[in-house]
């Protein structure tokens, strides 16, 4: 239940209120020293308060405690003194190199590529961009990345399918005027005329960087032969963005983009589709105050505002991103490097609600194994693969909250690539027998040892930095994901609930050769340069069968041409004759008897108990008792050993 808490200390001219979520502190790790608290603001704004506990030593151990009402400058004077002290450096030092632990803060907006306008492709991209500009109060272009950057901070942020993450770092000192700063983003942006140009080139620089990179290449070709145009479905469209996209088209079709960002802003920057995460070395009132005087001028559209309303998208409708053009069809691709990848996608409903049970883990545990008798295993032993990885990837395009798109990925080698209809075969035995299993229920001993796994993770995870741990937190608590508020810390780590009804629905249902498409790149098609002085490159030609006898001969005809990043495929129907083997492969049976395929074998060493063993009930049988440790230590060229008296010796 959630609890209130008066805002009258904060704030004196409001006497509305705070509350207060459920206790997170019960399930942090037990090795995790922090404490928690999240508090639902009036405006909607959800904020998760992490008081550092480890910085809190740091700094006692380094000759004071911290004390917030004397530490920081007002904000408007440590905005006024930053040209005082140009010439100054900053003496603290990283984490890493001794110093204290830096605080750190990030932002969560319910709202990404997904949601860009068609006319504009990559407008949210181009907003995250344009926040920094400077802000109603604080109007200098780049003042927050130079009060940042100045006292040694640092700051970024990202563009997500369904939501958009802020974030920075800064020394403990610091943290209340970086935040004044950091909340001007989603209060009063300026978001002037005279920094669009810039902002653009800006991320046509980024598009160019990531242009020749095969896996954004395959991943936007995927988006670009989906089958739906840019109006239909969120994902035919270009989420990176570059000049061709914010500039040139719209100006075709006399659109101004800063309207077109204005309107962006308005529609989806408001609090209640926004999560915060603080983390520094103060108490988790300290915390809360600063956030609360900094972040409650976020606009707010909600009369009732509560933990328990889940966040609602309309682009959850929008169904499923694959048609009939996509679906049954092989795609030749030349890469740009010299590799070899085959990848098998299956789209399948949105897995965001399965949390508890979350079914495609336990699929992509048991396909993605590499022990005897995997996929893996099998083709590794016919040297036609050397790994292979399965699942439903983190990205917003893979995992959203229209559909989620399971892949398997497996680096081939050379001689894979032409035996490419062979993998695919073995991979539809694997799932026929994972189909068998299903019929009398999958062991339940493989849910209990990936648990476990889990619990072990989770349980002795190292301790992130304060800068990695708001983004991770952030993104949890992204409103697309609807985690309850009780389970923030673990809900997405941890497998709760065994429910081997929806892994049999997956594999019965969607996991089949007409709900698939094939992506097959290759050097061996010629790779991305070879084709750029080829006059018809472009050149659009019909669709013919790949018979299962047939070997593809990338010369015979030119490819197509993938429009903006400029990869070269070709797309090809698989027959008829082959889906239906692979769906006969795919059916309820145990593999044939030369196969190799089997299910992993029970992991006897995955730990499932944690307690420590009680010590014995006379102290005098305990075996250190009336020991020695033999200490060596070198100094200089001499080792020098040191004995602790007892009557036994071993050595450590």
């Amino acid at each position: 239940m959630a609890t209130c808490v008066s805002r009258s200390e904060q704030k004196e001219d409001d006497s509305s209120e705070i509350l207060v979520g459920p206790d997170l502190n019960a399930s942090r790790s037990p090795f995790d020293k922090k404490v928690y608290r999240h508090i639902l603001l009036p405006n909607g704004l959800r904020a998760l308060l992490v008081s550092d506990t480890i910085a809190m030593t740091q700094t006692y151990n380094s000759g004071g405690i911290y004390d917030h009402r004397s530490d920081v400058e007002s904000d408007d004077d440590a905005y006024e003194s930053e040209g005082e002290h140009d010439e100054e450096e900053d003496g603290s030092k990283s984490e890493e190199e001794g110093g204290l632990r830096n605080a750190a803060a990030a932002m969560v907006v319910g709202a990404g590529s997904m949601h860009d306008p068609p006319e504009c492709q990559g407008l949210a991209h181009f907003l995250e961009h344009l926040l920094f500009m400077g802000s109603k109060k604080y109007p200098e272009e780049n003042a927050y990345d130079e009060y940042v950057s100045k006292h040694g901070g640092s700051d970024n942020a990202w563009t997500e399918y369904e939501h958009t993450v802020y974030h920075f770092e800064i020394p403990q000192e610091h943290l209340k005027g970086a935040l004044d700063m950091f909340a001007q983003f989603f209060t009063h942006p300026l978001m002037l005329e005279s920094s669009v140009e810039r902002e653009l080139k800006s991320i046509e620089s980024e598009f160019q960087l990531v242009k020749n990179s095969d896996s954004c290449r395959v991943q936007h070709l995927m988006c670009h032969t989906c089958g739906h145009d840019i109006e239909e479905h969120p994902i035919a469209k270009f989420s990176w963005g570059n000049l061709r996209s914010l500039q040139d088209e719209p100006k075709e079709r006399n659109v101004d983009p800063l309207e077109r960002l204005w309107a962006f802003y308005k529609e989806y920057y408001f609090a209640s589709v926004m999560r915060l995460v603080v983390i520094g070395a103060y108490s988790l009132d300290a915390l809360q105050e600063y956030v609360v005087q900094s972040f409650s001028d976020i606009p707010g559209r909600d009369t009732e505002v509560s933990f328990e309303r889940n966040h609602y998208t309309s682009k959850k409708d929008v169904g499923m991103p694959f048609t009939e053009a996509c679906l049954g069809k092989v795609f030749y691709i030349a890469p740009v490097g010299d590799r070899h990848a085959l990848s098998i996608t299956w789209q399948v409903p949105s897995q965001i609600e399965n949390w508890k049970s979350k079914p495609c883990d336990y699929l992509a545990h048991l396909i993605g194994h590499e022990a005897e008798g995997s996929l893996l295993a099998s083709l590794k032993a016919k040297s036609w693969a050397t790994a292979c990885c399965a699942g439903v990837g983190a990205e917003g395009y893979e995992n959203s909250s229209s559909h989620a798109l399971f892949i398997v990925s497996i680096t081939l080698s050379e001689e894979g690539v032409s035996r490419w209809q062979k993998i695919v075969t073995e991979v539809y035995q694997y799932i026929g027998m994972l189909r068998y299993h299903c019929e009398n229920g999958l062991p339940r001993w493989i849910f209990d040892e990936l648990q476990s796994i889990q619990e072990v993770s989770h349980r002795y995870d190292d301790e992130p930095s304060p800068e990695d741990f708001v983004e991770t937190m952030a993104e949890t608590m992204a409103p697309v994901y609807n985690l309850p508020a009780s389970r923030l810390l673990d809900g997405s780590a941890l497998l709760f609930d065994y429910d081997p009804a929806k892994v049999k629905n997956l594999l019965d249902v969607y996991f089949s050769p007409f709900n698939s498409r094939i992506d097959l790149a290759s050097a061996k098609f010629g790779r991305s340069a070879d084709f750029e002085n080829v006059e018809n490159a472009g050149k659009k030609e019909s669709i013919k069968p790949l018979l299962s006898g047939d070997t593809f001969d990338p010369q015979a005809v030119p490819p197509e041409e993938e429009p903006i990043f400029g990869t070269r495929y070709w797309r090809r129907s698989i027959s008829d004759s082959l889906l239906q083997e692979w769906s006969e492969q795919s059916s309820p049976q145990l593999p044939p008897p030369a196969s190799k395929l089997s299910l992993p074998k029970m992991n006897e060493y995955v730990p499932s108990k944690f307690d420590l063993k009680p010590l014995p009930p006379a102290d005098s049988d305990h075996p250190l008792l009336n020991c020695s440790i033999k200490l060596q230590t070198t100094v200089g060229k001499r080792k020098v050993s040191s004995n602790a008296i007892g009557q036994k010796n071993f050595f450590a």
